[in-house]
């Protein structure tokens, strides 16, 4: 986020020359974060939540690693076993997007703090 803003800084200072207050620009900096937060949430649950179902309908076994595992004479098959808990979705989904904002303040309180001038100067 920071080197997206970093590249992006003739373009605030545009829009504070023309006007734009500090807080305006720390909104768009926070929203474009938030924005990049829901995208990858969405294609991350997009890619793992096929995967999810998929392997808890069908475990991969361990046997390819482990050949004739026996407890006390029986034999056991070892499977990778995978249980969807929504709780901890909703927490990761949020301490994504908490991530996202957190990482995107200091840009942005830089990219309001800068002043237009400096910025400009070198057009």
């Amino acid at each position: 986020m920071l080197k997206a803003t970093f590249e992006r800084r003739r373009e605030f200072a545009v829009m504070l020359a023309l006007g734009a207050t500090p807080r305006a620009v720390v909104g768009a900096v926070l929203w474009e974060a938030l924005a990049i937060g829901l995208f990858s949430l969405a294609v991350g649950l997009a890619i793992t939540m096929p995967l999810l179902f998929w392997w808890h309908n069908a475990p991969p076994g361990l046997g390819f690693f482990f050949d004739d595992v026996t407890l006390m004479g029986a034999l056991l098959e070892i499977d990778l076993r995978v249980e969807y808990n929504l709780p901890v979705t909703i927490y990761a989904a949020g301490a994504l997007i908490l991530t996202a904002m957190v990482a995107a303040f200091y840009p942005a309180i830089r990219a309001a703090r800068t002043p237009p001038a400096d910025t400009l100067s070198g057009l």
